[in-house]
């Protein structure tokens, strides 16, 4: 791709772009039927997709851009947007995050881990699938991209111990390496779906909920739909990887098995700080998932799940990790680690959902959009999922998600289908990108390794992304109805 003084002609064209959008709703007439107010926060939508399709800035920066220029232009109120900024789920993304970074500074992860995958057995298939639960497990209480990071080491030694890179490896042995190393991306992008803290797409659909229409989705209501997709998903992905995509056919890997059982005998015993993360997270999970029953209590009507995972935050700042050096389960240090412009994105597509709601743009596009509207649920569910998850191939998950929202909530405004219907999904299926190594951070890593290339990537990837398409589909017909 051509260079531009050290941007690409991509990010230029999506500038321009971007700006010309919004300049042309600022010298020209609203369309009939739609009110200056809402013509600016088209223009504005417009402008970001392209920047966040293009990173024409960085996603971060872009995230602003409501706050920056809508209350200049009129179109809404700093106070209103800013309240996307500050929602209440963005909060519990981050006690998820300080979880996250906790177990990787204990090093509880890699206990998990090796726990998890020492119990497949040697059985060269069996080790992928417990490479998979392994992965996906911990994605679900930690960031995909960390999750990625911590387990591709264990992934890589174990394809060096059966597919030398620097050897002559066969067949079968060089496509186990390949499938051991993508499925830790594909599992880590699949566990996330399961929990609210998972990946940031999830917790947006709470906050979208809550900030537009007072609706509030417990941890506990998400786990209802997102183990199941979960359960679904990871077994057709391994099927995928080790049947099709790149089958196999080895034995018992009993020097892959020793490797294992040895580094996890070399972690010793569990440290002081493991046992009080792990601790921690159990009672933080606990808590989560019994916060409808905790509400219930005289005098905690106010518990909420974002309670829960500040004071876990907290906690862990203040218990000591049990070491000579002394410190806390979490220092300053691990705090200057949280992706905070992952947060800043999360809440820019709050208020962008909050200026397309207040400005009558989400009417106003309910009413174009009446047609999908009369499709059969499943018919529109599916479409839209299928475009969402080749859509996210090319853009940010979480940008992806908080651009199409307020489109489907316009869509559901003109049927007679519950909003909840079609924004979980999609933000599921914007988390789907399986096919690309742009796709998703756990993409880019595991191609970053140098043992797949592109066309090995897209082969398996096309498979996960039509079998998501199948069972998030599904999944939503069942599932949410009964948690809505």
């Amino acid at each position: 791709m051509a260079e531009a003084g050290g941007r690409t002609f991509a990010q230029n064209a999506g500038l321009l772009a971007g700006l010309a959008a919004l300049a042309a709703t600022l010298i020209s007439e609203p369309p009939a039927g739609m009110s200056p107010a809402a013509w600016i926060v088209a223009g504005t939508m417009v402008l970001m997709a392209c920047w966040w399709a293009t990173e024409a800035l960085p996603l971060a920066a872009t995230a602003l851009v409501p706050l920056a220029i809508l209350p200049p232009l009129g179109a809404t109120s700093a106070a209103d947007l800013a309240q996307g900024y500050g929602n209440t789920t963005l909060f519990l993304i981050l006690g998820g995050l300080l979880l996250g970074l906790a177990m990787e500074r204990s090093g509880l992860h890699r206990r998990i881990a090796y726990a998890i995958v020492a119990r497949a057995g040697g059985h060269a298939q069996g080790l992928v699938f417990g490479m998979m639960c392994a992965t996906a497990f911990v994605s679900m209480w930690v960031q995909n991209t960390s999750t990625t990071l911590m387990m591709i080491p264990v992934a890589l030694s174990v394809a060096t111990i059966v597919a030398p890179e620097d050897g002559v490896a066969g067949r079968d042995a060089t496509h186990f390496a390949k499938a051991i190393i993508l499925c830790v991306a594909y599992a880590a992008t699949i566990g996330g779906l399961g929990t609210l803290v998972g990946t940031a797409t999830n917790a947006l659909v709470v906050g979208f909920m809550q900030q537009s229409y007072g609706e509030t989705i417990s941890f506990t209501q998400w786990l209802a739909f997102g183990i199941p997709t979960v359960v679904l998903l990871l077994p057709v992905a391994w099927y995928v990887l080790v049947r099709i995509a790149f089958p196999f056919r080895l034995g018992e890997q009993a020097t892959a098995r020793d490797r294992l059982i040895e580094a996890r005998v070399a972690l010793g015993p569990m440290t002081a700080a493991e046992r009080r993360v792990a601790t921690i997270l159990v009672v933080t999970a606990t808590l989560w998932i019994t916060g409808p029953l905790i509400q219930k209590l005289p005098g905690f009507g106010a518990w909420n799940d974002t309670t829960t995972a500040l004071l876990a935050g907290l906690v862990l700042c203040v218990v000591q990790n049990g070491s000579r050096e002394g410190g806390g389960l979490l220092l300053g240090a691990d705090l200057r680690r949280v992706p905070w412009d992952v947060l800043m994105l999360f809440g820019g597509g709050l208020a962008l959902a909050e200026a397309i709601q207040g400005s009558g743009l989400s009417e106003y596009l309910g009413v174009l959009l009446e047609g999908i509207g009369t499709l059969p649920l499943v018919a529109l569910l599916a479409t839209m999922v299928a475009l969402l998850v080749f859509w996210t191939e090319f853009n940010s998950n979480v940008a992806t998600a908080a651009t199409f929202m307020p489109i489907l909530a316009a869509i559901a405004a003109a049927s007679d289908y519950p909003v909840l219907q079609l924004v979980a999904p999609a933000a599921m299926a914007a988390s789907c990108g399986f096919m690309l190594p742009v796709g998703t951070p756990p993409n880019a890593i595991v191609f970053g390794t140098g043992r797949l290339t592109m066309q090995e990537m897209i082969r398996a990837g096309w498979r996960v992304n039509v079998a998501s398409i199948v069972i998030v589909t599904v999944v939503s017909m069942i599932v949410i109805p009964l948690i809505a």
